[in-house]
């Protein structure tokens, strides 16, 4: 064939079988290969191909084909190792004017264009978060009569009928993230997003538009808990929330809770212990924190509820 899948050198590289050029699609990770799909560079006459590949020659394959003008391809949402669910990503085509979103379950035939954005409806930005079988991601837009840029959460169901838009978020506030950079708990997806009134705190949607909102605002006012990252443990979500009265420390919403509660005040006072999860399982969290007389160290978060959570260096 005119390219063919070599495996070595540290990776699986597609070779030009007349110009022995080679585009590495995958990198070698430990002992094992990751299963993804990959962006290739140009291919002989310009044109852009997606492959997927699962660390062999015989699975390394090509799914589609875009032509010359069509300019990068960004993931919205990846699957993790192991997970059957589809890949959805977009393509930017016709020199930046026009944006596709499409969606792969690693064959070519279930490879297909699910939306068309034209200049001006909405630029998707990367990254999304599964939720309930659907895939929530955030799509931006300049008014043209207030030249304000008005972001609002899209969500697909991997159909071209259920891609849509959900709601519309608050515009202005500069520090509000440029990506859904959401995670996905028992009763929806929590993120952080930014308004005048509240600054940058936790929201949460459920999928609706009327589920969608401001969750807490942990430091009233102006001021921002700036809640991130955030980290999925079982059916919680945790995540750094900073309070003026305690600094930046570890948190978890959802597993039943109706607001946000803090787990544990590793560094006690205003100070800030800078917590991050680093491991977990069902019985225990164990986070990266400065207690402020140790340093920086790994604790044990025991029995991850509000009412029975220890922290131990």
């Amino acid at each position: 064939s005119r390219r063919v899948a070599v495996i070595g050198g540290g990776g699986v590289s597609v070779v030009d079988a007349v110009s022995g050029e080679a585009a590495l699609l995958l990198r070698l990770q430990g002992e094992e290969y990751v299963s993804e799909v990959a962006w290739s560079p140009d291919s002989g006459d310009g044109r852009k191909e997606l492959w997927k590949s699962d660390g062999t020659a015989a699975g390394t394959r090509e799914l589609a084909q875009w032509p010359s003008q069509a300019d990068g391809c960004v993931w919205i949402e990846l699957p993790g190792r192991g997970e059957s669910s589809s890949v959805v990503f977009t393509v930017q085509t016709s020199c930046f004017s026009t944006q596709e979103l499409w969606i792969s379950d690693g064959s070519a035939e279930r490879t297909g264009r699910l939306r068309t954005f034209t200049d001006g409806e909405a630029l998707i930005a990367d990254g999304g978060t599964r939720f309930r079988g659907e895939v929530y991601f955030l799509g931006s837009a300049q008014d043209p009569e207030s030249d304000v840029l008005r972001h609002s959460i899209w969500k697909t169901d991997g159909t071209p009928g259920g891609t849509v838009p959900i709601v519309e978020l608050p515009s202005g506030y500069a520090d509000s993230p440029n990506s859904l950079h959401g995670t996905a708990g028992a009763a929806g997806i929590y993120f952080p997003w930014g308004d005048l009134i509240h600054g940058l705190e936790l929201w949460r949607t459920d999928g609706t538009a009327w589920g969608t909102g401001l969750l807490a605002d942990l430091q009233p006012g102006g001021q921002s808990s700036s809640p991130f990252p955030l980290w999925a443990v079982g059916d919680q979500v945790l995540f750094a929330g900073w309070t003026s009265a305690a600094g930046s420390e570890l948190w978890q919403v959802d597993g039943g809770l109706d607001s946000p509660q803090r787990v544990a005040d590793l560094y006690p006072g205003p100070e800030s212990s800078q917590p991050l999860v680093f491991a977990a399982s069902d019985e225990r969290i164990f986070v990266l924190a400065d207690d402020g007389m140790v340093g920086r160290e790994i604790w044990e978060v025991a029995e991850p509820s509000v009412a029975a959570c220890v922290a131990s260096p």
